[in-house]
């Protein structure tokens, strides 16, 4: 193992010596990368040597790699380091000036892309109708030139007109303007693609500026459809971006609970319509990574019993057009499945889980489902919850007495067990 003068290992002395990946979204990095932090290698205990790095930036819009070899990397040697499905997209520079004006020019011109909203006195306008065109990669170069550390990447802003805060502040106003024009789209019919591909690109991909849950509160003052129907598919909206804006900063969502009955109330509509899903709709689409990331389990227990109880109340009511209590409850024990809410659904039934001897369970349900003036619907969700007992003991021919009592007091009902 190659040392450093200070006795430390540096393997970076050996073989192809110390690489360095950096993607366009990686604001600290491109900026270390043009100011010359990364040109050479370190030892384990960080002293500098006197060797270059190699350095490969990669554009996320074109993707395309481009190569700086360092010191001990040789031509030769370049093919072998590069994966066989990247070498077409690879472009090998003199070095690492080379590399940094090119990534330089690269930034600079993504900056430009935000030229009509500062200079223009319809800015604001411009940004509601081309917010598109402020992708991932033109806010992370916005970012690189907010940092204020690398010469010649300056917003065009005049010195000493604003502090560094107004500064900030004014573009971090401009990132909720893309977010807002963004639901705005959806709300009247604009939307492109799906709203899952939006949120992945102009928030989960995108390097956030300032605070942005300053202006978080904001969106419940936007106007909100007429129409019932659009207008719950735009609070649906409304709560997955907040929820997946959240989840980015790694903090907790005091709407949590919100989300997820409204997330949850949408994907059972939507498969008791005939579709598979939240999914398949792209007015709605999140996909199931990004429930997992924004839906708290005890969210998502609260959601469920929530829409039992719902659902239970109007079957009670013979409310119109709702639907049975069976149905709502196989598609949320399908969708509780889908997303790894398994526990979470098994939990909504744990106040009428029976704690008696295994052996008297079977005769204290039938007795129960014998009772006169049962609500049938209601009274087969809850057997089931108290026959979990005996499906984890395998008590078979128990568990057929209480399928037959089931069917006894609703005989068109197909009974089958959840578990």
């Amino acid at each position: 193992m190659a040392r450093c003068s200070c006795g430390a290992p540096a393997p970076a002395l050996e073989g192809w010596g110390e690489w360095h990946i950096v993607t366009d979204l990686d604001v600290p990095r491109i900026v270390d990368l043009l100011t010359g932090e990364l040109d050479h290698a370190h030892c384990d205990a960080g002293c500098r040597l006197n060797v270059r790095a190699s350095v490969v930036f990669q554009d996320s819009e074109t993707g395309r790699l481009y190569l700086a070899p360092g010191d001990l990397v040789g031509p030769a040697e370049l093919p072998a380091g590069i994966p066989e499905d990247m070498a077409d997209r690879t472009e090998t520079v003199a070095g690492l000036d080379a590399l940094r004006d090119l990534v330089g020019e690269l930034v600079n011109q993504r900056l430009r892309v935000f030229l009509p909203v500062i200079t223009s006195p319809d800015g604001t306008d411009y940004l509601g109708e081309k917010w598109r065109l402020f992708t991932a990669p033109v806010i992370a170069a916005l970012a690189v030139a907010l940092s204020g550390r690398v010469p010649g990447i300056r917003f065009l802003i005049k010195e000493g007109v604003r502090t560094q805060a107004e500064i900030e502040g004014f573009f971090a106003s401009r990132q909720a303007g893309i977010w807002i024009s963004m639901l705005i789209d959806w709300t009247n019919g604009e939307g492109v693609g799906s709203f899952e591909e939006d949120l992945s690109e102009y928030v989960d991909r995108t390097p956030l500026i300032g605070d942005p849950l300053q202006f978080v509160d904001s969106l419940d003052e936007l106007q909100r459809p007429a129409d019932d129907e659009l207008a719950s598919m735009d609070a649906y909206r409304r709560e997955a971006f907040r929820a997946s804006l959240y989840a980015k900063l790694g903090q907790p969502n005091p709407h949590a609970d919100r989300w997820a009955l409204t997330w949850l109330w949408w994907e059972v509509r939507v498969r008791l319509a005939g579709a598979g899903g939240v999914a398949e709709v792209p007015e709605l689409a999140v996909s199931v990574e990004r429930l997992r990331d924004t839906v708290p389990p005890d969210s998502a227990r609260f959601a469920g019993a929530e829409l039992l109880n719902h659902t239970i109340t109007a079957n009670r009511d013979d409310s119109t057009g709702v639907p049975d209590i069976e149905s709502v409850m196989t598609h949320v024990q399908a969708v509780f499945h889908e997303t790894g809410f398994d526990e979470q659904l098994v939990s909504i039934y744990d106040g009428t889980r029976l704690h008696n001897p295994v052996e008297e369970i079977a005769d204290l349900i039938v007795d129960a489902l014998r009772i006169e003036d049962l609500d049938p619907a209601a009274a087969i969700i809850t057997a089931k919850a108290m026959a979990q007992t005996l499906v984890e003991a395998r008590r078979v021919d128990d568990l057929s007495r209480v399928v037959d009592a089931m069917r006894a007091i609703a005989p068109p009902v197909e009974v089958s067990l959840w578990w």
